[in-house]
């Protein structure tokens, strides 16, 4: 059994127009990329600046169109309590 605490990654991404240019123009993934098939490591690689922030709420999935009902549900109930 492995002893140890794991986070839930949640992506919101927000980057400037030259940074998105940048990562259009390439075309091909990067190594680190490639290995962690995670579009943000295309940024890291080039070493720039990944801010994160934990949260304390652990939010809502919504990774599919049958998930939004109980995102919906889920914020319902945090605006009356």
């Amino acid at each position: 059994m492995i002893d140890a605490n794991f986070l839930k990654q949640v992506c919101i991404y927000g980057f400037s127009s030259a940074q998105l240019r940048a990562f259009a123009r390439q075309k091909t993934r990067t190594p680190l990329e490639e290995a962690g098939d995670i579009e943000i490591l295309r940024f890291v690689e080039p070493n720039q600046v990944v801010k994160m922030i934990p949260l304390e709420n652990r939010g809502v999935a919504v990774d599919e169109p049958k998930d939004v009902l109980s995102a919906d549900e889920a914020l319902r109930y945090r605006s009356r309590h």
